[in-house]
């Protein structure tokens, strides 16, 4: 026996009792359909006392899944809001600002740092910032591998003793913490690049075989070398540590040396550098011609850095 489905029309209100919506049937036909009653939110009460709340109601979660739309818009979320005797109560209990003890700002300790007029007054400004971080750079691990005792605050503070200009102190930079773009490093982002030293098209160009084994920049170091060994240290040797870090331990009677000795490796490192990039052959009597410029623009200059490397080359009678 087939079952039969018959659809009847009723007159229908659209009241709170009686909630209807529209619908087809499957001959297409329109009826109405009676929707189950929707019941009433539950009085909202205090998100603090037990007293209840004034105005629009808030209902639980379940409650408000059921509203209909335009009850949701003027819904809240349950246990939400406080009482106008909660918030009266509040704001009472808070202190009197003009009552709170005044503090000069200059007096706390922050303040005798940031309002201060010491000489190194950034320096202390940004100690306050930097006493907190713990994190150090990757590379230190790394090369602590395979170097003993590095000082790592010379190492980072040697670019800056001197007056240089930045693309001087980046290729130092670049190269201890192993992002140099050196064509072996370059061949990882374009497949299609040389990854031969740029010099004598021979090796792959890694950092140690651009800056310390290629046979051009060899004959450059022992230039160097050699130079050293004539006008500003007798015993004097150069090892890829020393030309990577720089020299930082020494006595003190032979600082002044090895100032100049420090900043003549930092020059000659971007001289490498440049080198790679014009297409060019590093060689010592351009480097020289480099550094005689470099002494030509810097002595005039009243910068303390300019100052000291000028007087220190003047006493030795080299380079200037």
């Amino acid at each position: 026996m087939v079952q039969r489905l018959t659809y009847r029309r009723r007159l229908s209100y659209n009241t709170a009792s009686n909630k209807t919506r529209l619908s087809r049937t499957p001959g297409n036909r329109i009826v109405y359909l009676y929707t189950k009653k929707v019941g009433k939110a539950p009085k909202s009460a205090c998100g603090i006392c037990p007293g209840r709340l004034r105005g629009i109601r808030a209902v639980r979660p379940q409650v408000l899944m059921r509203l209909s739309k335009t009850k949701k818009h003027v819904s809240r979320a349950y246990g939400g809001a406080m009482c106008a005797k909660c918030v009266r109560d509040r704001n009472v209990s808070r202190p009197d600002p003009q009552s709170l003890p005044s503090i000069d700002p200059v007096d706390s300790s922050v303040g005798k740092i940031c309002f201060s007029f010491g000489p190194f007054n950034n320096r202390a400004i940004r100690s306050l910032f930097q006493q907190d971080v713990v994190s150090i750079p990757y590379v230190m691990p790394y090369w602590n591998g395979f170097i003993d005792n590095i000082c790592w605050k010379k190492v980072w503070m040697l670019p800056h003793t001197y007056l240089l200009v930045n693309k001087i102190k980046e290729v130092s930079f670049k190269i201890i913490h192993k992002y140099y773009p050196a064509n072996h490093y370059m061949k990882k982002f374009m497949e299609n690049i040389n990854s031969n030293c740029s010099f004598c098209n021979d090796h792959p160009e890694t950092v140690l075989y651009l800056f310390w084994h290629c046979m051009h920049v060899r004959k450059l170091w022992q230039d160097i070398s050699r130079f050293i060994i004539e006008h500003i240290y007798e015993d004097f040797t150069l090892l890829w540590r020393d030309v990577l870090f720089g020299f930082f331990t020494y006595n003190r009677n032979k600082l002044k040396l090895f100032y100049v000795i420090n900043f003549i490796i930092l020059l000659a490192k971007f001289h490498i550098h440049k080198c790679k990039f014009t297409n060019r052959k590093p060689h010592f009597r351009t480097l020289q011609i480099e550094i005689e410029l470099y002494f030509k623009t810097v002595k005039c200059s009243t910068n303390k850095k300019a100052v000291r490397i000028v007087s220190i080359c003047m006493s030795l009678k080299v380079l200037v």
